[in-house]
């Protein structure tokens, strides 16, 4: 599971690099890890157990993270061309 994580993770980060450019991308990505990392720790602060519905719902939440930032950036991108 682990190693699966690591690997969609990185996959996920490449990709997002590849279709917003490096600078956007780099910035979406330490929001995503952002994002995680205060998720964890709220779980960690209040000693819960991480469970497999758990785990779906955190990938859940990284998936409705990069899509919040794939309507962001379609948007400002249509404001500056017109």
């Amino acid at each position: 599971g682990f190693v699966s994580f690591i690997v969609a993770i990185f996959l996920l980060m490449v990709l997002m690099i590849l279709y917003y450019g490096w600078i956007p991308g780099l910035v979406a990505n330490v929001g995503l890890i952002l994002n995680l990392y205060f998720t964890l720790g709220i779980l960690a602060s209040l000693q819960a157990v991480l469970t497999l519905s758990g785990i779906a719902g955190i990938v859940l939440a990284l998936g409705m993270a990069v899509d919040a930032n794939v309507l962001i950036f379609e948007r400002t991108k249509g404001i500056i061309t017109h």
